[in-house]
């Protein structure tokens, strides 16, 4: 796939092109955001990120940090304390060049360094010797690769063939990925024959068609040549030259199988939206516009053979269940299937998500005796529930009673983020973020919050004795 390469040493021009441009491809693709010439300023205390741009793409984007220089070991770490992907540092292929890097790079997790390859010196290791010397200490390798342009199909070749030339490996791209990095505008084909062999591409800009775009171009422009590029990375075998796609939920949860042609999913992705093709009709799809069952678009991926697609969308309106259109939104509400449920193999999901969507339809839709409304209306009962229902937790044995308690705690903690508007996806875009951390909290209990709860516990248990 294409990796979109930016630089953030404009000032507030190039943050400004960012903010507008990586929006509309966080469906598709991750971005590289180059610090050369950028000040991180860290917070003296912790050493976290205090520049507000990157937080934020961090937060909502699978970003990529690249460096032509060795940064400091503090800046690494808070880059990827707040969600960098990976970070992609240079390496001089000389011997004691290779030496100083990795000890560098083994001071983080071996997945979230890169290592961007410089040309081989004469008379020292080959490029593919250096690669199997690094590969303890990186999870991806970023390598010059101009000739591309030329010839994609034979550039990417004679890449892997470089790479492959260490006695004793069958290739790089067998343990650490490979990313080409070229300088100018890429096509799609090319992004296409790099990925065809397992390779991605880094660029600053995609020519498609008559036009050359980047993250300074209007963002519509940079996502439908995005688009292309991610259209020429998928293949199909069918005749009909559709690609077989599985639509799912932010939870992961498949709502049908459909089928998307390559004019489908570059609408999908600039509009941001479900469209599918309908073989049926011979056309364009578009999810809702005569049910009101819209789907917004959160992701867009391929199989690991590039040959089926997931559509991760929030499902939302066109029910008729009267739940409010926020919670609509929030809740991911709404049919998915022509038989009026919410997916093609029917409203049989249960669980923890059916849950959630009971409780943002009881907010403003409750039948007479709703104790679910009961606790929106009492935020006092709600509380001192959430800390009864934690002891009991705390106090269970047996598999089936933590299990029970489990259950009970996860109803009214899933009560409370509904009363705030709060899904399970957010929840878990948190826990996703927190994974990526790389330095730890000791984690210690806070006094001031047992004895906090325990008066709560104590003034409950008078006043029901």
């Amino acid at each position: 796939m294409i990796i979109l390469k930016h630089s953030l040493a404009g000032g507030e021009a190039a943050e400004a092109a960012a903010t507008a441009a990586f929006g509309a491809l966080g469906v598709i693709t991750d971005v590289c955001l180059d610090l050369d010439g950028v000040d991180i300023p860290l917070s003296e205390k912790k050493g976290k990120c205090q520049h507000a741009l990157l937080l934020e793409l961090c937060a909502t984007l699978r970003c990529r940090i690249s460096f032509s220089a060795l940064p400091s070991e503090e800046v690494v770490n808070a880059l990827l304390d707040v969600g960098a992907l990976t970070v992609q540092l240079p390496v001089d292929l000389a011997h004691e060049g290779l030496e100083a890097f990795a000890n560098f790079a083994s001071c983080f997790p071996r997945g979230r360094v890169v290592a961007a390859c410089g040309k081989a010196t004469e008379g020292g290791p080959s490029l593919a010797e250096a690669v199997a010397y690094l590969r303890d200490y990186v999870g991806g390798i970023v390598i010059e690769a101009e000739e591309l342009h030329a010839n994609p199909s034979e550039g990417v070749e004679t890449l892997l063939a470089e790479l492959a030339t260490h006695s004793g490996r069958e290739g790089a791209q067998d343990y650490i990925r490979v990313c080409a990095s070229v300088a100018g505008a890429v096509t799609p084909e090319v992004v296409g024959a790099a990925h065809s062999k397992g390779v991605d591409v880094l660029a600053p800009a995609v020519a498609a068609g008559d036009a050359v775009v980047d993250a300074a171009s209007e963002p519509a422009a940079l996502a439908g040549a995005v688009a292309q590029c991610f259209v020429k990375s998928c293949r199909t075998d069918r005749a009909d030259g559709l690609f077989t796609t599985v639509v799912c939920d932010e939870m992961g949860v498949a709502l049908g199988l459909v089928y998307s042609s390559e004019e489908s999913i570059v609408r999908s992705i600039v509009e941001q939206r479900g469209i599918y093709y309908s073989r049926s009709r011979n056309g364009l799809w578009r999810k809702g516009d005569s049910s009101g069952a819209v789907q917004l678009l959160r992701r867009v991926d391929t199989d690991c053979d590039g040959d089926a697609l997931r559509f991760l969308v929030l499902q939302r309106g066109g029910d008729g269940e009267d739940i409010g259109e926020e919670s609509k939104v929030v809740a991911g509400h709404g049919p998915f299937c022509h038989c009026g449920t919410r997916g093609c193999w029917g409203d049989a999901n249960g669980g923890i998500i059916e849950l959630q969507r009971t409780l943002f339809s009881r907010k403003v839709n409750a039948p007479e005796g709703s104790y679910t409304q009961r606790l929106f209306s009492d935020p006092e009962l709600l509380k001192n529930k959430l800390l009864e229902e934690a002891q009991e937790l705390i106090e269970a044995e047996e598999p089936d009673h933590v299990a029970a308690e489990a259950a009970d705690v996860l109803y009214f903690a899933m009560v409370r983020m509904a009363a705030k508007g709060v899904t399970l996806q957010q929840a878990a875009q948190h826990l996703n973020r927190r994974s990526l951390k790389v330095k730890r909290r000791p984690g210690n209990a806070k006094a001031y919050r047992i004895a906090a709860a325990e008066a709560v516990l104590c003034k409950e248990s008078n006043g029901s004795s």
